[in-house]
């Protein structure tokens, strides 16, 4: 019994495999490119591994005296007039932000701001530090008990005000703004004294600073104990005596002196 040709119609079972098998491998290559597009349609789906997208109130950063995190970076993204979100990989975008904080009263220097990383960043800040009390002589012609820094620069009404030394005269309330330092030169060389004064504990009374006759003093709250400093702390004039010779002598008084009795001291002059 003879056998026929062979169908035309049907494939080796080799061939057949190695079709299926390329058949198998094009359609992979267009599911990943079909894939591939239309993540590039639909960020949220396929989000990028560079992106430098930061919600504000993810900022990570010490907190000056009186505030909460919150409400202090409300307050900086406030006086920066900054968005919700901002893209930090572009410099410009840090610079803007930088910026902003440094409008902040309370901030003395923004030291670096690190890129986000996992939806946060870091952000390195020098607070300022109240150094004295002034009284403000305002409309209703009440003073009003505020602080500034070392440089005589304003800060907010919140600042600590307890064991400060305090300006000798009352200021207008018209010419102080926050942040800003106070242009009067007596209130700035006072602040300077009044920060290094404040470390020393062992003063027997809260200083009360000015400058008279362009020079420094400082005196008990009923003027019965009254000390000459002379020039601006670390700006001494001739032989004056130094800052610490300065502090060395007032020790000494005060560690011999009845702290009832008057003195006048004249530490100028050695």
């Amino acid at each position: 019994m003879s056998h026929g040709p062979p169908c035309r119609g049907k494939l080796q079972p080799g061939l057949r495999f190695f079709l299926i098998a390329f058949l198998v491998f094009l359609l992979s290559l267009a599911g990943v490119f079909l894939l591939n597009q239309f993540g590039k349609k639909v960020p949220a789906l396929h989000p990028s591994s560079t992106s430098q997208n930061l919600v504000f109130s993810q900022i990570d950063c010490s907190i000056p005296s009186g505030l909460t995190k919150e409400g202090f970076l409300e307050e900086v993204q406030y006086l920066g007039k900054l968005p919700a979100e901002m893209d930090l990989s572009l410099q410009e975008k840090r610079d803007i932000l930088k910026n902003a904080f440094s409008l902040h009263p309370w901030v003395e220097k923004v030291s670096s701001i690190s890129a986000p990383r996992e939806g946060r960043a870091l952000v390195q800040l020098v607070f300022r530090k109240p150094a004295m009390r002034i009284r403000l002589l305002g409309d209703s012609r009440l003073d009003t008990l505020r602080v500034v820094d070392s440089a005589g620069v304003m800060l907010p009404a919140s600042a600590p005000k307890e064991g400060l030394p305090e300006f000798f005269r009352l200021l207008d309330n018209s010419l102080i703004i926050p942040g800003k330092p106070i242009e009067q030169a007596d209130v700035v060389v006072s602040a300077r004294l009044a920060s290094l004064l404040q470390n020393e504990k062992w003063i027997s009374f809260p200083p009360i600073v000015g400058l008279d006759n362009k020079q420094l003093f400082f005196q008990s709250p009923d003027g019965a104990k009254r000390i000459i400093w002379g020039s601006e702390p670390g700006k001494e004039i001739g032989p004056e005596p130094q800052v610490a010779n300065k502090l060395e002598r007032l020790k000494l008084l005060m560690k011999n002196i009845d702290p009832g009795k008057e003195f006048r001291l004249d530490l100028s002059k050695s």
